[in-house]
C-alpha cells in the first residue's frame, strides 16, 4: 500500500513500502546487467593492451604520451580524474543530509582558475619538468623536493583506498558479492591498463569512462525526475525542505559550510587540485604547446561545474523521494554512501541495464582517479627517489620496466588497505579532509617559491616540515573524533514517520554536532578551512625564516617566479634562467 503524503500545496505520492522495500534489498543484478558492467571493465583492460603496442619504451612515453595528445581526450581525461566514484557518490548524500551550499564552491573558486592559468602554469609548463617536484629542487634545494615529493605520495597512497571504497560499497550492495572480494578483481582492471600501456592508456581510458559516467549519471536524473514528479516539484520540495539556500554568512569556524569556509577552501583547495597536483600537472605537459595547456584548464574547470550541477540534481531527487522515509534511519543501508546505488535499485526495478550502467559510471570514475594516481605517483617515486639513490645510471628501457613494477607494487599496498576506510565515517567527508590538510601544504610550497622572490630553502623546508605535522596532527585528530563518534557533521531535518514499517521515528529531528570540551577544538573546525590553514603555516613561517636566514640565501632566477613578480625583482644572473629551461627541455627530449 503507498502513503500519500503533502508536499508544497501537491499531493505526492510517497512511493516507499514496507513490502517493497524488501523486494529492493534482496534484488541483485541481472544478466544484463552484468554485461554492460563486464563490457566497461573489459574495454578498460583492452584499451591499455592497445597502447602497449608502441612498447611504453621510454619515460616520455609512458609519463606524458610523448606530448602528442590532443586537447578533447586529454580534457575528459582531466575532468574523470577529479570526478571519483566518491564524487558520484557523496555529492549526492551530501546534498541529501545538508543541502545545496556545496555546489557554490564552484563560483566561487572561479578566482583561484584565472590565478593558476596565467600565473602559474606559465611557469611550471615552460620548464618542462619530469617531476613536478623537480621545481622545488631549481628553486630551492633537494631536501625541500623530497619532502613534498613524500607529502604527495602519503596523500595519494592514503586516497586511493578510500576512492575504491566507495565502488565496493556500491557493488556489494548490487551484486551480493564479498567486500573482501571486490577491490582485488577492480584493481587489477585498473593495474593491467595503467601498468602496460601508460598515459596514453589513462587518458584514452578516460575518456571511454567519461562517456559511460555521462550516460549513468543522466540517465538515472531522466528516471529519477519521473519518480519524483518532475523538475518542478523537486525543486518546490527542496525549498521546503531547507535543502535549496543561500550561503551562510556566519563567522564561525566551527560550522561547517558558510560563504567564508567555501571562499577560501574552494579557492585554496582549487589551486591544489588543479594548478599544483601532479596528476593534472601531468595532463598540461602532454600537450603541445602552452595554449592548449591552459584551454585544458578552463575545460576542466566547466566540466568539474557540470558535473558537480548534476550531483547536485541527483542529490535533489533523492530528497524529494526519501525525506519522509529515511533509509539510513530505517536500517536498510548501513551507510549514508550507500544511498544513491539504493535509489538507482528502485527506480530501475522494471528497467534491466540500468543498474548495470549505473555501476559501470561509479567503478569507471574510480579506476579513472586511481589509475592517474598511481601513475603520476610511480613516476614520482621513481624521479624523486629511486633513480637518485637506487638506480642512478639506468637506460629508458630499465626505468620504464622499474616503472611499471611499482606501479603494481602501489596498486597491491593500496587495495591492502581498503577496509581501514570503512572506520573513518562518509568517505566524502574523509576525501575533503585529506584534499584540504595536505593539498594546502602543497599549494604553500609552490606560492612561497613563485611568489615570494627572497625565499630560501631554510624557510621552505621549515615551513613544510612544521605545516606538515601540524595538518597532520589535525588531521589525525579529526579522523580519530569523526570515528570515535565524537564530532559528527550536522546535516538538516532526516524523518522517518511517513514509513510503513518505521518502529524509530525520527521527528524532525535536526542531528547535529557534538562539541563537547572532550574534543579538541581544531579537530572541530572546519575541514574548508584546511586548506587556507597548511598554505598560510607554510608561507608565513617560510617568510619569516628566510628573513631570518638571508644572508644564505641564493639570487633566485626569473624563470622560477611567476610573471607577476618578475619586474619587481632585480636579476643579476646573466642568462641563467633561459640556461635552466633549455637544459630541462633537453633533459625531457632525451628521455
Amino acid at each position: 500500500m503507498e502513503n500519500v503524503f503533502y508536499g508544497s500545496g501537491k499531493i505526492m505520492k510517497q512511493f516507499k513500502s514496507t513490502s517493497k522495500m524488501s523486494e529492493i534489498k534482496l534484488r541483485r543484478f541481472d544478466t544484463l546487467d552484468y554485461l554492460i558492467f563486464t563490457t566497461m571493465l573489459v574495454l578498460s583492460a583492452l584499451t591499455g593492451l592497445y597502447f602497449a603496442r608502441g612498447g611504453q619504451k621510454t619515460i616520455s612515453s609512458y609519463l606524458f604520451g610523448d606530448k602528442k595528445l590532443s586537447l578533447l581526450p586529454v580534457s575528459f581525461s582531466l575532468v574523470t580524474t577529479f570526478v571519483s566514484g566518491t564524487f558520484l557518490l557523496g555529492v549526492p548524500t551530501e546534498i541529501y543530509l545538508n543541502g545545496i551550499q556545496f555546489i557554490y564552491s564552484t563560483f566561487l573558486s572561479f578566482f583561484a582558475i584565472i590565478f593558476m592559468v596565467y600565473l602559474i602554469i606559465p611557469v611550471l609548463y615552460n620548464l618542462q619538468l619530469i617531476s613536478l617536484f623537480e621545481y622545488m629542487e631549481l628553486r630551492f634545494n633537494r631536501a625541500v623536493r623530497l619532502i613534498l615529493s613524500f607529502v604527495y605520495i602519503l596523500q595519494g597512497m592514503m586516497n586511493i583506498p578510500i576512492v575504491i571504497y566507495g565502488p565496493t560499497l556500491a557493488l556489494n550492495q548490487v551484486t551480493g558479492l564479498n567486500m573482501q572480494i571486490i577491490p582485488p578483481l577492480v584493481c587489477l582492471v585498473c593495474i593491467l591498463y595503467t601498468t602496460i600501456g601508460g598515459l596514453k592508456a589513462v587518458v584514452w581510458t578516460d575518456t571511454l569512462q567519461a562517456i559511460v559516467i555521462l550516460a549513468s549519471v543522466i540517465s538515472v536524473i531522466i528516471l529519477g525526475l519521473q519518480r519524483v514528479g518532475g523538475v518542478s516539484q523537486m525543486i518546490q520540495i527542496g525549498l521546503k525542505g531547507d535543502r535549496i539556500e543561500w550561503l551562510d554568512m556566519t563567522l564561525d569556524p566551527k560550522i561547517r559550510i558558510t560563504f567564508w569556509s567555501l571562499l577560501f577552501g574552494s579557492n585554496f583547495l582549487t589551486l591544489s587540485q588543479y594548478g599544483t597536483n601532479p596528476a593534472a600537472f601531468q595532463r598540461y605537459l602532454s600537450m603541445p604547446d602552452l595554449k592548449k595547456a591552459q584551454r585544458s584548464v578552463f575545460f576542466l574547470y566547466f566540466g568539474m561545474s557540470f558535473s558537480l550541477f548534476l550531483t547536485a540534481i541527483i542529490g535533489l531527487i533523492l530528497y524529494a523521494a526519501y525525506r519522509g522515509c529515511d533509509p539510513v534511519s530505517t536500517k536498510e543501508i548501513k551507510r549514508a554512501d550507500q544511498l544513491f546505488p539504493f535509489f538507482v535499485m528502485e527506480i530501475s526495478e522494471n528497467l534491466k541495464g540500468v543498474p548495470g550502467l549505473f555501476l559501470a559510471g561509479i567503478v569507471g570514475a574510480a579506476l579513472s582517479t586511481m589509475s592517474t594516481t598511481i601513475n603520476t605517483i610511480t613516476g614520482t617515486i621513481y624521479k624523486d627517489f629511486l633513480e637518485p639513490f637506487v638506480f642512478p645510471k639506468t637506460n629508458d628501457a630499465k626505468a620504464s620496466l622499474i616503472m611499471k613494477v611499482t606501479a603494481v607494487v602501489i596498486g597491491i599496498i593500496c587495495t591492502s588497505s581498503v577496509f581501514i576506510v570503512d572506520k573513518l565515517g562518509s568517505i566524502f567527508e574523509a576525501t575533503l579532509i585529506l584534499y584540504n590538510a595536505i593539498g594546502g601544504v602543497i599549494t604553500g610550497i609552490f606560492l612561497l617559491g613563485l611568489f615570494v622572490p627572497f625565499a630560501n630553502s631554510y624557510g621552505a623546508l621549515t615551513g613544510a616540515t612544521l605545516a606538515t605535522l601540524v595538518m597532520g596532527w589535525i588531521s589525525v585528530g579529526a579522523f580519530s573524533a569523526m570515528s570515535q563518534r565524537l564530532v559528527k557533521s550536522s546535516t538538516k531535518t532526516l524523518s522517518t514517520e511517513l514509513c510503513t514499517n518505521a518502529t524509530l521515528l525520527v521527528k524532525n529531528a535536526k542531528k547535529s554536532a557534538v562539541s563537547g570540551d572532550a574534543v579538541f577544538p581544531l579537530y572541530r573546525i572546519s575541514i574548508f578551512y584546511y586548506s587556507l590553514l597548511g598554505c598560510s603555516i607554510v608561507i608565513i613561517v617560510g617568510i619569516i625564516v628566510s628573513l631570518l636566514t638571508k644572508k644564505k640565501s641564493k639570487k633566485v632566477d626569473p624563470a622560477f617566479l611567476s610573471p607577476l613578480v618578475r619586474n619587481f625583482v632585480d636579476f643579476t644572473k646573466d642568462n641563467e634562467a633561459e640556461t635552466v629551461i633549455l637544459n630541462t627541455q633537453e633533459e625531457y627530449k632525451n628521455n
